[in-house]
This record gives C-alpha cells, sequence and structure tokens, in this order.
C-alpha cells in the first residue's frame, strides 16, 4: 500500500556501531561530568554514587582515549551515512522490553559498566542515533502483554527529519495509539 519496501537487516550488522557508540557516549558523558563536578561537589552527599563515581571515570580518562573514542564515533558515522545509500530509513525496536519501573535503573552503585550494560540492553539502538548524529524520532507502536506501550525508533540520514515525521504519520495511522489514562488534563 504506501509504495514502500521493507528491507531485512541482521542486527549483527550494528554490533561494532552499537559498541563505538557506547564508548563514545561513555566518555564523551564522563569527561564532561568530570569537568562539571569539582571536588567539593563530589563530596556532597546529594550527589548519587553513580554520578560521583561516572565523574571519577572521567577524570581519570586520558586524552589519547577520549580521542581514541571520537575516531570511532565518526568512523559509526560515516558507516551510518552509508547505510542510507542503501535504505531510506532505518526501524529499530527502541526499547527491548516494556518500560520498567520508576527506579529500575538504580543510581546507588559505582558499578558505571554495568550501569551503562543496562542502559544498552533495555534502548540497544538510541545510543547509535545520539552518537552518529543521524536524525531519529521514537513512536508507540504496540502494546505489551500489561498493555504499556512499545515504541519503535525510526532512523535517517541527515536532513530527513520531514521523512522522519510522514513515516511515523504512516506508521501511526496503521496502528493508531493513545494514552490508556488522561495525560496532563487531556483526554
Amino acid at each position: 500500500g504506501t509504495g514502500h519496501r521493507i528491507v531485512p537487516l541482521r542486527a549483527e550488522r550494528f554490533t561494532g556501531l552499537r559498541q563505538a557508540s557506547a564508548r563514545l557516549f561513555d566518555r564523551i558523558v564522563s569527561v564532561n561530568l568530570a569537568r562539571l563536578l569539582n571536588d567539593e561537589d563530589l563530596s556532597r552527599p546529594s550527589i548519587e554514587p553513580m554520578s560521583r563515581a561516572v565523574a571519577e571515570r572521567g577524570r581519570r580518562i586520558a586524552g589519547v582515549d577520549l580521542q581514541s573514542a571520537e575516531l570511532g564515533g565518526v568512523a559509526a558515522a560515516h558507516a551510518m551515512w552509508r547505510l542510507f545509500e542503501e535504505v531510506d530509513v532505518l526501524l529499530t525496536p527502541m526499547l527491548a522490553f516494556a518500560p520498567p519501573a520508576i527506579g529500575a535503573f538504580a543510581m546507588d552503585h559505582g558499578d558505571v559498566d554495568l550501569h551503562w550494560a543496562r542502559f544498552d540492553a533495555f534502548a540497544p539502538y538510541a545510543m547509535l542515533a545520539n552518537a552518529t548524529g543521524v536524525p531519529a524520532l521514537s513512536i508507540p507502536h504496540g502494546l505489551d502483554g500489561d498493555g504499556l506501550p512499545l515504541p519503535i525508533q525510526i532512523v535517517g540520514p541527515i536532513g530527513s527529519d520531514g521523512l522522519l515525521l510522514s513515516v511515523a504519520r504512516v506508521l501511526e495511522r496503521a496502528r493508531p495509539w493513545s494514552f490508556a489514562l488522561p495525560v496532563a488534563g487531556l483526554p
């Protein structure tokens, strides 16, 4: 019906790109948090252990490591640019499973690698779009067994914002969705 052709792509194709994106995310967030929080800030009891651990990690990252992560991000961005020579848009799951309860991603520990791994397991393709700079949007597209929305992510080449909105409109019309409860006073 809509003139689109679906081309399946193997998830393994994106493993290296996702890893490079996750590494870049880690280095940028860690270094920036280290830059923003001084010793006095980090000693405050109101700073969550995870935030403290990320900032401390950022203080230990060598410039050559940060640059290497940035170069990996550039290579991932180039690979994404090349991908869009084959396809117009990329559809991925936004989340690997239904939204967890509030507090599921505890910040009361200092295991940064575990924390990032949990995020990656939860939203495996989110960092790919964020780190490579390509436009992306997510929309609800189905429900889990408990009636919670399951979002998909639509990713496109640089400058394709209008195309992404158009594809989102087609998908939303094919499977309309609305909140089960009023949100902010709206029906």
